[in-house]
């Protein structure tokens, strides 16, 4: 983030129900006109699941995770090439309060002549802290993102999805 960077809210969802996915930026209402987007994830899970992650609704095999993650007393780490989606917390599952978060830094989204990064951090309160950086392969400008919860599962009632841009000062 440069310095003296400013986070601007640009959309907040909160869930009234469950449901197995969140867009931000429907219909590419995301504006181009900051540096960078933080993406700040506040969830819980009817079952076992987890957050995916995918730009403009591609759902090619152009994207990749590589991630640190402590699931109770093991670390370990993983990587994920040429896959579907991004995982901003890959080692275990949203528990079934609203005890997750995930705090998600997306890179020059709006340039269009680079790849985008995603940089997140995930933990919960139970099990896990995750550290990852995706790629998603694509140097198109990000207009939309939606977060699904992974194996069927739905995000709780309550849950709080709140996308910020940052311009520089």
């Amino acid at each position: 983030m440069p310095a003296g960077a400013t986070y601007e809210p640009i959309q907040t969802v909160t869930l009234n129900g469950t449901v197995s996915t969140v867009t931000l930026g429907t219909g590419g209402t995301i504006p181009q006109t900051y540096t960078d987007l933080i993406l700040v994830c506040n969830v819980g899970a009817v079952s076992a699941g987890n957050i995916q992650t995918r730009f403009n609704g591609d759902a090619s095999a152009i994207y990749s995770t590589i991630t640190l993650f402590g699931a109770s007393s093991t670390p370990s780490s993983g990587t994920y090439p040429n896959i579907n989606v991004m995982y901003p917390g890959v080692a275990g599952a949203l528990p079934s309060t609203i005890a997750s978060n995930a705090v998600i830094q997306i890179n020059n989204y709006s340039n269009s002549t680079t790849y985008k990064n995603m940089l997140s951090r995930y933990n919960n309160a139970f099990t896990e802290v995750d550290l990852t950086m995706s790629t998603w392969r694509s140097t198109a400008p990000i207009t939309s993102i939606t977060l699904y919860s992974y194996s069927g599962s739905n995000y709780l009632s309550g849950s709080t999805f709140t996308l910020y841009g940052i311009k520089a000062a």
